[in-house]
């Protein structure tokens, strides 16, 4: 993409979305000719952010395995 010099399909895969995201964000780009103001530090605070989610996600996926072994799983879950 622009900033990046990435296709549309790496950052997809970067952002883990489909293509149709991210190739809509470049049509309304060139629709509109403008890209959205503070582009860079924008981007930057997303990808730290879906960073953590991917980190918070996996953990959750780690410990459910062991709460539900619990007996008494149905009360923390």
């Amino acid at each position: 993409m622009t900033e990046t010099g990435k296709t549309v399909a790496e950052v997809a895969e970067d952002l883990g979305n489909n293509e149709t995201t991210p190739a809509g964000w470049v049509s309304r780009v060139r629709r509109t000719g403008t890209a959205p103001a503070g582009g860079g530090d924008a981007l930057e605070r997303l990808r730290r952010a879906n960073a953590r989610l991917r980190r918070d996600a996996k953990e959750q996926r780690a410990i459910r395995p062991m709460i539900r072994g619990m007996r008494c799983w149905r009360y923390l879950a």
